[in-house]
């Protein structure tokens, strides 16, 4: 049984076999003699595997965000190819101040979003090579401070650079009815301003 493989055993490989091969070396009594090889059956395969560089980067606006306002994430997935990646699944963990909960979710080019608490999860069947989609995530935040979205993205196929596969987008939500803000205290227009 002889197989030989070929490719490079990450996107491609390329197997030959030959199942069954037979040496005879008949020799017929003081009359002749016969000799060679007999291969039955011959098959080959080639297996290739798709391959693309995700990539996910995040903005939020307005940024500043606002108390008590609508405040938005954008999170863009690309595909730097070179082929299609299919399976694709998106992880925002989102960190606000104050008492907060997800308002919506949309994802575009078919894909769909899902909220539990504060992490939202989307995913698309495929993301073609030079291709991207989006997953926006509206909140309410609920006090004033530092927050931070971190998206986090994955295919089923092979990824050559994982190092762009992860983003954290920090910001601040300010509130202006706060200590120092337009109508709070110590601020214009507040008691003490």
């Amino acid at each position: 049984n002889e197989q030989v493989v070929s490719g490079d055993g990450i996107t491609s490989s390329s197997i030959v076999t030959n199942a069954l091969r037979l040496t005879l070396d008949i020799n017929i009594i003081g009359v002749a003699s016969l000799s060679g090889e007999i291969i039955f059956g011959h098959s080959e395969a080639a297996v290739s595997c798709n391959s693309g560089d995700l990539s996910v980067s995040v903005t939020s606006s307005p940024d500043p965000g606002i108390v008590g306002s609508p405040l938005t994430y954008t999170i863009t997935v690309n595909n730097g190819g070179p082929d299609t990646v299919t399976g694709v699944a998106l992880q925002n963990i989102l960190s606000l101040p104050g008492t907060v909960s997800v308002d919506s979710t949309h994802a575009t080019d078919g894909g769909s979003c899902i909220a539990a608490g504060l992490t939202v999860d989307c995913s698309w069947p495929s993301v073609p090579a030079g291709g991207f989609v989006q997953a926006t995530v509206v909140v309410t935040p609920g006090g004033g401070g530092a927050t931070s979205s971190q998206a986090t993205v994955n295919g089923d196929d092979y990824d050559p650079d994982v190092t762009n596969n992860q983003f954290v987008a920090n910001s601040t939500v300010t509130d202006p009815g706060g200590p120092g803000g337009p109508g709070g205290p110590g601020g214009p227009g507040g008691p003490g301003g």
